[in-house]
């Protein structure tokens, strides 16, 4: 969803969080300290909520997170849908085609998608908080496959990480990495989706 239909940057929302929070000199909170990163990880999948998440930051860093009542992660989301992506995603489903959202999220960005609307244009969401796995890791692309019960033969797959492609190539996923509308939809009619 992020970085294809929806444009917003996990980097510049997590430098909103830390100015909240009166952390200055990183960008991202993994830069505080790597171990923040599997703890990230780890609420993506839906296996910690957002308190726990900041408890563990805490424990970590030493630096206390006020307790917040809206979701911290919610506050400074505020992406904008491609247009041009809804419209191409309208015209596969118009050809027959079924057309999911594999997406790494958290649990605040999934709700406000949710809330807002967004998943409506796609068949089903398969998303990192209900999986409880996350892209890369092969499992995230077998659990779809399985659901979907679809061979990787059969199946396409975009993101705009070229880690993410590789990991669905590697199960033998028909893939592309995204770069803009156009460029996928060229893609497409090469390969005679559209």
């Amino acid at each position: 969803m992020g970085g294809v239909v929806a444009r917003h940057s996990d980097s510049l929302i997590e430098k909103e969080i830390l100015s909240e929070l009166g952390i200055t000199g990183y960008d991202r909170l993994f830069d505080i300290d790597a171990r923040l990163e599997a703890v990230m990880l780890k609420h993506s999948k839906g296996n910690s909520t957002e308190q726990e998440l900041w408890k563990e930051f805490t424990d970590i860093t030493k630096i206390e997170v006020p307790f917040y009542q809206e979701s911290l992660w919610g506050k400074f989301f505020h992406p904008q849908l491609d247009t041009a992506m809804l419209l191409l995603i309208r015209e596969l489903k118009e050809k027959g085609l079924r057309v999911v959202c594999a997406t790494n999220t958290e649990p605040a960005h999934y709700a406000f998608h949710k809330n807002r609307g967004d998943y409506s244009v796609f068949n089903k969401v398969y998303s990192s908080v209900d999986l409880h796995e996350a892209k890369p890791d092969k499992e995230f692309f077998e659990k779809i496959l399985s659901s979907e019960q679809v061979p990787a033969s059969e199946a396409f797959f975009t993101d705009d990480c070229p880690l993410n492609c590789a990991s669905a190539k590697a199960l033998g996923v028909e893939t592309f990495v995204f770069t803009g509308s156009v460029a996928l939809r060229q893609h497409l009619n090469d390969i005679g989706i559209l």
